[in-house]
């Protein structure tokens, strides 16, 4: 009898997994997801542009504790209420700033492909995407600290701003500037094939 419930419970493993693979493989969820994954990135996008015009109004109600900040949600002023203000905050000034738009870029993409409007959303643009995410948050947080522009939030958001201000305490700019040229140009050359004969 042992051995007929390890059978069962085997049984009942392949069965689980084989609806879990269906329903994944089933063309309305590809299609559900891929609507899903459009509209977060179409709630994001609109967040992030206000925030550049709204952010330095809320960023005062965000500082508040969570209870007031939920009492006075009202007085948001992003287009997107209350979650596209700390969706905005986060993504501008919390993580990568200004390039975070490719966070949204890349979830538009996609949510394209689920939906078989896009054929071309690849590991070739997610790495691409994340390279020049990273990449660009360094370079925009070097530029806002060697030129001391003052801002409502950090030009390549926390990430930026620590990693620049980090280099520069090593390298001092001429080698950041170095290492962001060489960086590139190394980049470009293993994700374009035509880079160096072009």
């Amino acid at each position: 009898s042992t051995l007929d419930n390890r059978k069962k419970i085997k049984v009942d493993h392949v069965r689980f997994f084989a609806r879990v693979q269906s329903f994944f493989a089933d063309s309305r969820t590809q299609v559900i997801a891929g609507i899903l994954l459009l509209a977060l990135a179409l709630f994001m996008f609109i967040a992030y542009v206000s925030f550049f015009f709204t952010g330095a109004a809320d960023a005062s109600l965000l500082d508040l504790p969570h209870a007031e900040r939920v009492a006075h949600r009202g007085e948001i002023t992003n287009f997107m209420g209350l979650v596209g203000a700390h969706i905005a905050a986060f993504l501008v000034d919390g993580s990568f700033g200004v390039f975070s738009v490719l966070v949204m870029f890349m979830l538009f993409l996609y949510g394209l492909q689920l939906l078989d409007a896009y054929k071309k959303a690849s590991w070739k643009l997610f790495f691409c995407s994340v390279f020049y995410l990273v990449w660009g948050s360094v370079l925009l947080g070097f530029i806002q600290l060697v030129t001391g522009v003052t801002s409502f939030f950090r030009w390549g958001g926390a990430h930026g701003a620590f990693l620049a201000e980090w280099l520069n305490s090593y390298i001092q700019p001429v080698g950041v500037i170095i290492l962001l040229v060489v960086s590139l140009i190394i980049f470009l050359i293993c994700s374009d094939r035509q880079f160096i004969p072009r």
